[in-house]
Parts: structure tokens; sequence; C-alpha cells
């Protein structure tokens, strides 16, 4: 299994959660989820609505941008039912409980770069995947203004953000045009600070960006280390996590 953090996105509501959505684009990650039979851990909504009997672990906090609840919550469903079955049941699982919109659509098909171009479960939405080149990639956690996904999506309207960003990333469709919307994005509805803007200054820093909690940090592939060994000398958590393509 996989996590996944997306960089920009819209959340687009119908009458059903099953064609309930987002567009955007976000970064496919591993590892996800290690689970296995026993009690429910972590005890996120989704998963609970799903029957729970999973414990797992997970190379990243609950809570902090990573998808973990769309990851546990797809790791549930597919013991239970077959793949595209699960899938659907693990997106309006993710959906009811307000826990994530596009993050079990990106999980279940997409790598790399992840682009979200219809909202919706299987059968309704459509992920593509464009392929990561080469980077280093630094990921760690900051002090972010929504306490839970929830809060995030009822206090936070991206409409303007996400159009802008959508146009600077599909003008080229490629992963350079991504950094460039992810970045913008993240700096128009308030998820960067001033500490994050000095670390991506930092030499060797392709680019980044902040979702809820969760920094991705961009490095050209000899400066990965470096860039690291920084962040973390600044007080900041870091995860080993690599681009799944």
């Amino acid at each position: 299994m996989r996590l996944h953090v997306s960089a920009f996105w819209k959340p687009v509501y119908t009458k059903s959660p099953i064609s309930t959505g987002s567009l955007g684009a976000g970064i496919v990650l591993s590892p996800g989820p290690s689970c296995k039979e026993g009690r429910t851990w972590p005890p996120v909504e989704p998963a609970l609505k799903l029957g729970g009997g999973l414990e797992c672990r997970l190379p990243v906090p609950v809570g902090k941008g990573f998808a973990t609840s769309a990851a546990v919550a797809l790791c549930t469903a597919l013991k239970r039912y077959p793949f595209w079955e699960g899938v659907a049941r693990a997106h309006v699982a993710e959906v009811i409980s307000k826990t994530g919109l596009g993050d079990v659509m990106a999980i279940a098909f997409g790598k790399g770069l992840a682009v979200r171009l219809k909202p919706g479960g299987p059968g309704w939405g459509k992920v593509i995947s464009l392929k990561v080149p080469p980077v280093g990639l630094v990921v760690a956690t900051v002090e972010g203004p929504f306490k839970d996904t929830p809060s995030m999506l009822q206090k936070l309207d991206v409409e303007r953000e996400f159009e802008r960003a959508w146009k600077v990333f599909m003008d080229e469709k490629s992963f350079s045009s991504f950094l460039k919307a992810a970045i913008m994005f993240s700096r128009e509805v308030g998820f960067m600070n001033e500490e994050v803007e000095e670390i991506l200054k930092l030499e060797g820093v392709l680019g980044g960006y902040v979702k809820k909690s969760a920094l991705m940090i961009f490095t050209k592939p000899e400066y990965e280390i470096k860039v690291r060994n920084e962040v973390k000398r600044k007080g900041f958590e870091t995860f080993r996590l690599r681009v799944f393509q």
C-alpha cells in the first residue's frame, strides 16, 4: 500500500458519495501502511465504517496530510472485497467521514505524479500518472493551520487558487510545471510559513509544497542528504519515504 500527498486540489460535491471527489494532483509515496489482522489501529473513521479488524504500522503520523486514513481504509476494504469494489467502498467511507475526497483513487490507481482529471470513485473518477524525474525527496512535518481534514475542507475555499494552479500545471503538464503550481497553491491558501520558505531557498532544492502539515521538498539527487540534515537541524521531524513509480 502507498501514501499520497496532494499539492493542489478542488473538492467536487455531488448528491452521491461515489461520484463526489476532487480534481488535483499529488505525489504517491511508499512505503505505506503495513497491516495485519488484529485490533483496529489506527482507529481512523473510514476504516471503522468498513468494520476495522486490521492493525497497521505507518511510517508517518496520522492526520498530518499524508492520506493515512485513505491508505488504512483501502487496506481494510481490500481485505474483504475484490479490488474494484474495495476501492469504491474505501472511497465512499472517506467521503462520508469527511477525511478525504481523492486520496483513495490516487493511491489505488496512481503512481509518481498522480493527476485526478475527473472526480469520484471507480466508474466516475479518472486518474492518470506522470513520471517523476530522478530527484531527491525530503519529507517532514510542519505546524499547520488546520488540526484535521474535516475542519480544513469546511473552512478552506480553494476555488480561485486551484484554477490558477491548475492552469499553470496543465499548460505544460510536466513535473516542472507541477512544482510551480504546487508552491503557488501552498502560498495562496496559507500553508506556507517563513521558515518553510527559507528551507526552499537552500542550495540544491528544486521546489516543494505543504499539504496541511506535510512538507514535501524535492532536491537535486546529490543534495538530498545535505538538505535533510539541514531540515533536521532546524527542528523538523523527517521521514524516509520515496516516490512510488
